[in-house]
């Protein structure tokens, strides 16, 4: 149902993750940072004890297993934070970051090319579009053909994950 979407979530979710990559961190942040994750790992530790011995006991009321899921939920956010702290004190990689970005360019192009396709062919039936392109392309050189399509079906299949 919600395949279409991809379209633009792709693009946005790599640029923004660029945007908002980790920034490199000195050892003595990194060191202040795993004190901080150290001591809301051991508050989360103490609530797993409290709600495993409610769980022992047979209590499993409905407010006990939402707050199991909510132990989960900040468990998977501080391991997600010590992730991007350690990222941060190694300062990642350029490559990666790049990536990021030209990934999410090539990919905004890539779908709106596929928009714009898709109204101008399919809703409006004014001009093939993208067929004429491939059409070109595959007179011009038989694998430059091949190639455009392997690349606007792979990211459209890409882009439905």
């Amino acid at each position: 149902i919600y395949g279409g979407i991809g379209l633009v979530a792709l693009p946005i979710d790599n640029i923004s993750d660029f945007i908002n990559r980790p920034k490199p961190i000195s050892a003595a942040e990194f060191a202040s940072e795993k004190v901080e994750v150290a001591k809301k790992a051991q508050l989360l530790l103490q609530s797993a004890e409290t709600l495993l011995k409610e769980k022992a006991r047979g209590n499993m009321s409905r407010s006990t297993k939402r707050q199991i899921n909510i132990l989960r939920s900040e468990t998977m956010v501080l391991e997600e934070h010590l992730e991007r702290v350690i990222f941060a004190a190694k300062n990642g990689s350029p490559f990666v970051a790049l990536g990021q970005i030209l990934v999410g360019i090539i990919g905004g192009i890539i779908s709106a090319i596929w928009v714009i396709h898709i109204f101008i062919y399919n809703a409006a039936d004014i001009d093939p579009f993208l067929n004429t392109m491939l059409t070109t392309l595959d007179d011009a050189f038989a694998l430059l053909g091949v190639l455009a399509y392997a690349i606007f079906s792979f990211y459209l299949l890409w882009c439905t994950f």
